[in-house]
């Protein structure tokens, strides 16, 4: 038996269309083997593994028969009409790493947050919400990004006192800041040289030095 824990994703969708004389009644996963659904010989052989099972077909049979017969192992079911269910299962297991409860609207934030590298203040995100067509609360959005923010997965960059926007760029790196057009861009380490730093009280480290450059367009 394979003591490896590990992350199985299981794709149980379709109706099986070649195996219809065992189908027509239940998802494929079900049918029987000597005695035993098919999946249940993949809990078997993965028993310290978390498995996510991502159904269309008939899954609520699926549901149905794991609450009579519970699978010796961890998972959950998806369906795959509501999500995108790869996104979700990686969003949602990023929220578990931090100790944070994964609800619809956090995971469906961190996919919009996490897809690319990218600056963003929150009225932009609320913005890219709305073209999304999610229904998320302003206070959820806020608090979500706040959560991120103390959890070390958001830096912030506060150009006054009433602007900041966020930075999937977690790496030392500088900014320059374009005050004509209100846009933010990344500047590489290499290209900002220190001649010489300026004197700190002896009792304090430097930890980091980043630069941030605002211009305007001529």
């Amino acid at each position: 038996m394979n003591k490896k824990k590990i992350e199985i994703i299981i794709q149980a969708g379709g109706r099986g269309s070649r195996l219809r004389h065992f189908t027509w009644n239940k998802p494929k996963c079900l049918v029987s083997y000597e005695g035993k659904p098919v999946i249940f010989y993949l809990f078997d052989l993965f028993q310290k593994s978390n498995f996510y099972i991502v159904g269309d077909y008939q899954i609520d049979k699926i549901k149905r028969y794991f609450k009579i017969n519970a699978p010796p192992v961890n998972f959950k079911i998806y369906k795959t009409i509501y999500y995108n269910t790869t996104m979700y299962i990686k969003y949602e297991k990023l929220y578990r790493d931090l100790n944070v409860t994964p609800t619809k609207q956090r995971v469906e934030l961190a996919h919009i947050i996490f897809s690319k590298k990218q600056h963003f203040t929150a009225n932009e995100l609320i913005s890219m919400a709305d073209r999304k067509k999610l229904n998320i609360s302003m206070a959820t959005i806020y608090n979500t990004l706040s959560l991120l923010e103390d959890k070390g997965m958001l830096k912030t960059i506060n150009i006054d006192n009433e602007l900041k926007f966020y930075d999937t760029n977690l790496d030392h790196h500088h900014h320059l800041y374009n005050t004509t057009m209100s846009t933010l861009t990344d500047i590489d380490n290499d290209k900002v040289v220190f001649a010489e730093l300026p004197e700190i009280p002896k009792n304090l480290q430097i930890e980091s030095t980043e630069v941030l450059i605002k211009a305007r367009n001529k």
